[in-house]
């Protein structure tokens, strides 16, 4: 069975119809969202774009006194042939509104998952314990599991592994080349099956671009 995944952080961005012309063009099955506000997630399930969705703010609302940043959840959403069947949040982690779970069949059951971890310059060792602890939560998992992540992390992200820097010792544990999990990543996948590429890529400059080879949050020293 072939269907498309998307995954987007929408960065507390209202809803436009550009949006929904984005995704039309996408034409995905499976969509996962980050930093989704109320307003955008009642906006998109509006448009009739997809079939079902679960939205983390639903499964746990911010509560009056938290801030700004715990008004922002993730969001899953889908269509046919894909059902349903239940959502939940990562209750262990400091903020579990920013990992939902959503169970899903097609025929086989498997998770879509919309992870979002706290950024390191605001919130420190919640970072790499967040990572730490889906990593460790996705290792202990049988069956299909599919998951889209704004991690803020690594500080350099290389579709070569060993080129990675990182900004915490745990980051590895979700995102490295041995992580504590089974799943891989679906561009080095790409990227494994289709050498020239990558090999392109390294040779020209003008191929340079976050999706299509590496991207980072400073340019190296040496470029």
């Amino acid at each position: 069975m072939q269907f498309r995944v998307s995954s987007w952080n929408v960065n507390n961005r209202n809803f436009r119809d550009t949006h929904a012309e984005l995704l039309r063009k996408v034409d995905t099955d499976l969509l996962a969202l980050q930093e989704v506000s109320p307003g955008f997630y009642q906006e998109l399930t509006g448009t009739g774009l997809f079939d079902w969705s679960a939205f983390s703010l639903s499964l746990r609302p911010p509560q009056h006194e938290e801030g700004r940043s715990r008004r922002l959840g993730c969001a899953v959403f889908g269509r046919s042939p894909f059902q349903i069947y239940s959502a939940q949040l990562l209750e262990e982690l400091p903020f579990p509104e920013r990992a939902l779970i959503v169970k899903i069949n097609s025929g086989v059951e498997m998770r879509m998952c919309s992870f979002h971890t706290p950024p390191g310059a605001s919130w420190g060792k919640i970072k790499p314990q967040t990572l730490r602890a889906i990593a460790e939560w996705l290792a202990k998992q049988s069956g299909h599991t599919i998951f889209g992540i704004d991690a803020n992390a690594p500080k350099t992200d290389h579709p070569m592994f060993d080129q990675n820097q990182w900004w915490w010792e745990d980051e590895p544990t979700l995102l490295g080349h041995s992580p504590l999990h089974e799943l891989r990543d679906c561009l080095r996948l790409y990227l494994a099956e289709r050498p020239r590429m990558l090999e392109g890529n390294r040779e020209s400059k003008a191929h340079w671009s976050a999706c299509n080879f590496s991207h980072t949050r400073q340019p190296p020293k040496d470029g």
